[in-house]
């Protein structure tokens, strides 16, 4: 509840769902022109677009509580609708580089390990939905997210 409504998002999640992808593009967007209005001295859309980010990121916290009961784990899924699979690695992007979350936060760390035990091979992200293979691109969204959580 509180989430955007499902649609197609990225192709390599796989079929329609309410991803959270989509939701964590749209918070931050609110969070940055939040920020944007105030560098521009527009308090009042300052104050709008910050109440609209603290409402939305309270319904996205909310999700993420309930799929962490319903896994019994931190891990963020790509969707509250389903299982724990591959298209999980969209969720990464709450890291980097939108930076939703804190770097060492226990979400992005469960999140970032169940991505290498289960879906890595010989070093590199191993895609079954659609891109099917060693994925280059994903591979390195997740070493970006590595990076930038050595830094804190």
């Amino acid at each position: 509840y509180g989430l955007l409504p499902p649609g197609f998002s990225a192709e390599h999640f796989g079929p329609n769902d309410a991803f959270y992808w989509d939701d964590f593009w749209a918070v931050a967007g609110l969070r940055d022109i939040a920020f944007s209005a105030g560098i521009l001295n527009k308090k009042k859309d300052k104050q709008i677009f910050l109440n609209e980010y603290k409402l939305f990121w309270k319904d996205i916290i909310r999700s993420l509580e309930f799929c962490e009961k319903k896994f019994h784990n931190k891990i963020i899924p790509s969707s509250p609708y389903r299982r724990i699979d591959p298209s999980v690695i969209g969720s990464i992007v709450s890291l980097y580089p939108l930076r939703l979350f804190h770097p060492k936060d226990q979400r992005m760390t469960e999140t970032l390990r169940v991505i290498r035990k289960q879906w890595m091979e010989n070093f590199a992200f191993f895609h079954r939905i659609i891109h099917s293979g060693y994925n280059v691109y994903l591979t390195c969204h997740i070493a970006q997210c590595y990076l930038f959580r050595k830094s804190f």
